[in-house]
């Protein structure tokens, strides 16, 4: 990782990105909270003979590590029967749920001469591994509200090594937050690349076909309907014979540069292989298919020239579904259009 810059974390935490889990990947945050949250119970449990937490209510003072050790197996047991309910939400409470058992453990088992404030490190690197920065610094403050707490129940002894220890739990915590940033920074720029045509700049196949599916789950939803164009270009078999693959190719960045300025916000164009591109209009009404593929038709024919001057021509399939079409199925729709013109295109 590159040195950090001291205002990088100022940058990170009020840039307007900074409050996202884009590049997070939730199936590791949940295996990652099933090792930490029981070694945080058993590294309490393990102190309490030695630090009882009876300085302050007496026996009454059980109660709290017992509640904290039944309250991390039914966790553990949910956790491991839905997994799903485990969101980034439910583990960023858990986290101050375990700062407050922690701050109490510390009060109960005698103030700060009890070593229960070093399970504070433990949650700081769990917290700066799974959340973004804004997330992080509000749960920071807590953490130095409750390293403090003991000052004001237990009077200055031994204050001094609070702000050393604080600097040391900052220091790491930080680190871990910025280079967890830069791994999920590098995982929203792999995700996009991989989707994206290198030839046209376009969304690929799988672009497409995951825009297709939350398509298709909208209207589901709203009870609209959704335009899938697809198209291919007319001779582009000639073009690559008669003038080579280069030529072909910058046919094919021709149509698609003229395809993404036919295209209006909200819709999506892709190349769906070789000389085929698709277009999904969400929320579509009636007639917007025709329009759509008569716009790009029109767009190529007087936009995009062959190798000899000609105008470049594209044919568009369209269909308009409902949600209750399975992707393939409204696909199929579409394509089935764009054979049944191509079939009427003269030969020659």
């Amino acid at each position: 990782m590159e040195g950090i810059r001291p205002l990088a974390l100022v940058r990170a935490v009020f840039g307007r990105e900074a409050n996202t889990y884009a590049g997070s990947d939730i199936e590791l945050a949940r295996r990652f909270a099933r090792v930490l949250w029981p070694v945080g119970t058993v590294a309490m449990l393990v102190m309490v003979p030695f630090f009882p937490p009876t300085h302050q209510i007496g026996a009454w003072g059980w109660a709290v590590p017992a509640f904290g050790a039944v309250s991390m197996a039914v966790n553990a047991v949910l956790v491991h029967r839905n997994p799903e309910r485990v969101t980034y939400n439910v583990l960023y409470a858990a986290g101050f749920w375990g700062l407050g058992m922690v701050t109490a453990m510390q009060w109960l088992g005698g103030g700060r001469i009890a070593p229960y404030h070093e399970l504070f490190l433990i949650q700081l690197i769990g917290t700066g591994l799974q959340h973004p920065p804004r997330r992080f610094v509000a749960f920071l403050l807590c953490v130095y509200a409750a390293a403090f707490a003991p000052l004001f129940y237990d009077g200055p002894r031994e204050a001094g090594e609070i702000p050393t220890e604080l600097a040391l739990w900052t220091g790491i915590g930080v680190f871990l937050l910025l280079l967890m940033r830069r791994i999920r920074a590098q995982r929203v720029a792999a995700h996009e690349l991989a989707r994206v045509d290198a030839l046209t700049g376009l969304g690929n196949r799988r672009a497409f076909d995951e825009a297709l599916d939350e398509a298709l789950a909208r209207a589901r939803r709203n009870g609209t309907r959704v335009c899938v164009l697809v198209s291919d270009l007319d001779d582009f078999k000639r073009i690559n014979d008669m003038y080579g693959h280069v030529a072909g190719d910058e046919s094919l960045k021709q149509a698609a540069a003229t395809i993404r300025a036919s295209v209006r916000e909200g819709e999506g164009c892709y190349r769906w292989g070789g000389d085929e591109f698709a277009v999904l209009v969400p929320d579509a009404v009636e007639g917007d298919a025709a329009v759509l593929a008569a716009r790009i038709q029109s767009a190529v024919m007087h936009s995009c020239l062959t190798p000899d001057g000609s105008p470049l021509t594209i044919t568009c399939g369209h269909a308009e579904i409902g949600g209750d079409h399975t992707p393939a199925r409204a696909v199929a729709a579409a394509d089935s259009v764009l054979l049944s013109l191509k079939s009427r295109e003269p030969v020659g």
